[in-house]
This record gives C-alpha cells, structure tokens and sequence, in this order.
C-alpha cells in the first residue's frame, strides 16, 4: 500500500522520485483513451465509497470492532456486494493506475484483491459467529464481490460461493 501510494504521487507532481524504472515505467498502451478508461474507473470507485459511508451509517468501523461491532447492513450497496469498500478500493486502485499510465502500479493495483480477499476472509470469520444466522442467509444471497452469471447445479439450486 506504501509502495501504490509513494508510486501513484510521484508519477502525478514529482515524475523523478519514481521507483518504476525501465519497462515499468510506462504501460505500453497505444491509445490515450486508457487513460479516460482509468479515470472513469476511478470515479466509479470513489462513488461506491461514498455510497457505501452512506449505507454504513453508524455502523461504519475501520476494522473489526468486537465490543460495539454495531447493526448487520444489508441494504443499499450491500444489498449488490458483501464488501462494497473493498470492491470501490480495487476499483479505485486500478483506475488511478491506468489513468497515471504506471505498469508498476497496474501490477501492484492487481494484487490488491488477492490481499483484500484475505481481509473478507478475516471478517467473514466475525460474521459468522456474531450474526449467526443471519449473517448466514445475507452470505447466500449476496455475493462476495459481485455476481457473475454461473451455471446451475443439477437441481436448479445456485452453486455456493
């Protein structure tokens, strides 16, 4: 995360302090409209955020919070993605990487799912034991990410997560 944000400011004001050098420097892209494409992506993200501060309202926590860890939220974005700030955060990520034009940051923004799946996982765990049942039904219903069309299983029941 260091590395995304020292990376990401000195390529936008101070193109000589970057750490990128050689063929991660620049993305080998032929066309300027990448660039809109990531700024595009990046104002997605930073609307999902916002949205989601929205629909988190008081429950909003910067990690898990286990004495006051406040009402379970199903509605507004979540009712679309379990984990709308880790979504709006990879989103933000790749867009600002391909609107700086930075191969570094595109391979660094790529491996922010990876280390954002870890976290889910973490809080998935604290879901479960404190939500119960509840949380159980939200987790069937909606998915992680985003839902992708999947084919059925046999029985005409949706595959789980």
């Amino acid at each position: 995360l260091i590395t995304f944000v020292f990376e990401a400011i000195a390529t936008a004001v101070a193109p000589d302090w970057r750490l990128a050098c050689g063929g991660l420097s620049e993305l080998p892209a032929p066309w300027p409209a990448i660039r809109w494409l990531g700024l595009a992506v990046a104002v997605l993200g930073v609307a999902l955020y916002v949205l989601t501060l929205r629909d988190f309202g008081v429950s909003w926590r910067f990690t898990i919070d286990r004495e006051q860890p406040g009402e379970l939220v199903t509605t507004g974005v979540f009712a679309v993605t379990r984990n709308p700030v880790y979504l709006a955060l990879a989103l933000l990520a790749m867009g600002l990487s391909l609107a700086l034009g930075s191969s570094l940051l595109v391979l660094l923004a790529c491996g922010a799912p990876f280390y954002f799946h870890f976290l889910i996982r973490r809080e998935e765990r604290f879901l479960e034991a404190h939500y119960g049942e509840t949380y159980a039904s939200y987790r069937a219903s909606v998915p992680r990410w985003l839902r992708w069309p999947r084919p059925r299983a046999n029985d005409g029941q949706r595959r789980p997560d």
